[in-house]
């Protein structure tokens, strides 16, 4: 199933979703400053369902916190997997 919802990125409101098997985001985070582009990235890591797929765009690269907790599986295309969860992330993702 496919579900598209409108999400404000930079609000600190929780997000209209649960657990996200797919997540493109595109050519957004160059547009975005270094923190607001961290706080933007562990957001989205932490409704990432695992396994889930994380695709950014052709400029863009995770932080170096997120590359630990991602397996990149294609560099060019900037596609990477969500493979585990640390015992802390679940609760900080109710915590969101």
């Amino acid at each position: 199933m496919v579900c598209f919802s409108h999400f404000d990125l930079t609000s600190s409101s929780s997000p209209p979703f649960g657990e996200v098997d797919c997540i493109f985001c595109c050519n957004v985070l160059i547009y975005l400053q270094k923190p607001l582009q961290r706080r933007l990235l562990d957001r989205l890591y932490q409704v990432l369902a695992t396994p889930g797929f994380l695709v950014l765009g052709e400029v863009e690269t995770p932080t170096d916190n997120l590359r630990e907790k991602l397996t990149c599986l294609d560099s060019k295309a900037k596609i990477y997997k969500k493979s585990g969860e640390a015992t802390g992330d679940r609760q900080a993702r109710d915590d969101w």
